[in-house]
């Protein structure tokens, strides 16, 4: 088979494509026809761009270029502009920054799943202008306020019937939202929907309205959403699973009803506001009416401090869950989990993720009680925290038959050891104890060691890993293994 022939095998072409970049598939069409072929559907599959004008002067689909003062460089990944049009029967996930972009897909583009507009790129972003003059002339494109977001919307849902998953910027959309709903409603597929920056109050109820059968509702404002009193018609129940409602400051009412109207839910991820005790307490009194409250297995919380655990809504929520068996906790304080969950609770826990948001430099090592208290543990992380050596060897864990992963930053002190000689000799004794210590696990799948890039305050233990090292690991049945930053293969233990 010749070279020309290969490319045109789509298997094969899948198999190459999954290690090139954008940039590199760019290059793979330009060489013949053939390659053209055979590599024109991966390029577009999935796109991930600022803007397609935003190198681009060609004005090939009839819509102006918006960009004629910027010239190509090398990070244009030869999406053609507005030529993107020619192709869009090709793409199946979609991320730009403007929504006006999706016009340019045309009306062939019709086997989207995956739909996902962010106006806020993250930094660095490789597609982005830099130029203080270039972000003016951008931000001005972007925030036009109009019905045509509206319109733009419905139009693309209305070509895309397998639609699975939207992110829909709803920055400069004042009204009109329920046009966005309803066609989102006529999806057979539809699981996951976020909207972001809403300015109309009532989108919440509007998108359960239209959207009873969807799996996750996510949604980020920053206004106060939802009416003032209590409404007499809470609405039809849906058959969400999952709230994101991280960033969605909500009234009372409209919490309760969300809540009354997702009697299948397993999943929260509680708002900023959780940090307000009184809040706590109104979602544990929703959940406690509710059917929820014996499907709820996971709750994230977000901005936790020693007065929120003190107070007793924390405690009053995670004890109405009586399916509760994950916890994530991005916290500024140490938690000592004895204090603040029930016996029941502990007894059943699986995962637990514990993630600093303080930068502080205090002791975290209460936390490590869980490993001792939580028989049925399975996964244990710590992220950008750093526990001493000693306290978790101090630990008697009772998850020794359970525990699958285990990510943790160790820090230790060698007090008055100057002789390079003398130190590596406590330092060698000391990793030797921890990974004969680790070997005890005799579940453990996935080993992450010191992979945060944070300071201790004391110094990050100072894992080599050798031979003897991985001897001792060759006990566990580890699947992925990393320490300090470095992944270790399989093929090594």
């Amino acid at each position: 088979m010749s070279e020309q022939q290969a490319v045109l095998i789509p298997e094969l072409v899948e198999l190459i494509a999954r290690d090139l970049r954008n940039q590199d598939l760019t290059v793979c069409v330009r060489v013949n026809r053939n390659w053209h072929q055979g590599f024109i559907h991966v390029l577009h599959k999935n796109i991930h761009v600022y803007d397609f004008d935003f190198y681009s002067t060609d004005s090939g689909s009839g819509f102006p270029s918006r960009a004629v003062k910027l010239r190509p460089t090398a990070s244009d990944v030869g999406y053609g502009g507005s030529r993107v049009y020619k192709y869009g029967h090709f793409v199946k996930s979609i991320t730009v920054f403007n929504v006006r972009s999706l016009k340019y897909l045309g009306e062939s583009c019709t086997n989207l799943n995956q739909v996902i507009i962010n106006t806020t790129p993250p930094r660095p972003y490789p597609n982005r202008p830099v130029a203080s003059v270039d972000q003016k002339f951008w931000r001005d494109v972007f925030r036009k306020a109009s019905l045509e977001t509206v319109d733009i919307w419905a139009d693309l849902i209305t070509r895309n019937p397998v639609l699975t998953y939207v992110r829909i910027d709803l920055t400069n959309v004042h009204q009109g939202f329920e046009k966005i709903s309803e066609r989102l409603g006529r999806l057979d597929n539809l699981k996951e929907v976020y909207l972001y920056g809403p300015k109309q109050r009532d989108v919440v109820e509007i998108t359960l309205d239209h959207c009873s059968n969807i799996a996750m509702f996510g949604c980020g404002s920053t206004i106060v959403l939802g009416p003032q009193c209590k409404s007499s018609e809470l609405g039809q129940p849906t058959k969400i699973r999952t709230l994101n409602l991280q960033w969605a400051p909500l009234t009372p009412a409209l919490l309760a009803n969300m809540i009354y109207r997702c009697p299948e839910l397993e999943y929260i991820i509680l708002p900023t506001e959780s940090t307000n005790p009184s809040f706590l307490s109104l979602l544990a009194n929703a959940i406690r009416a509710s059917k929820c409250r014996t499907t709820i297995s996971r709750l994230d919380f977000t901005g936790i401090n020693s007065f929120i655990l003190e107070n007793k809504g924390f405690k009053s929520l995670v004890d109405t869950c009586e399916a509760l068996s994950k916890l994530l906790i991005f916290g500024g304080t140490d938690f000592p989990p004895e204090m603040y969950l029930s016996d029941t609770l502990l007894n059943r826990l699986m995962e637990f993720r514990f993630r600093n948001i303080s930068h502080s430099r205090e002791d975290y090592g209460k936390v490590l009680a869980i490993l001792k208290l939580c028989p049925k543990l399975r996964v244990f992380e710590l992220t950008s925290v750093a526990v001493d050596v000693d306290e978790f060897l101090d630990i008697v864990p009772a998850c020794t038959a359970t525990l699958q992963r285990l990510v943790i930053n160790f820090k230790c002190a060698f007090p008055g050891l100057t002789e390079t000689d003398v130190w590596e000799s406590e330092r060698s004794k000391k990793q030797d104890v921890i990974f004969d210590f680790l070997s005890n696990f005799g579940t453990l799948e996935e080993l992450t060691l010191n992979n945060d890039s944070m300071d201790c305050g004391r110094s990050k233990f100072p894992f080599v890993i050798d031979d003897t090292s991985l001897m001792i690991l060759r006990s566990l049945p580890l699947k992925n293994m990393s320490v300090s930053g470095r992944k270790i293969e399989a093929s090594e233990f």
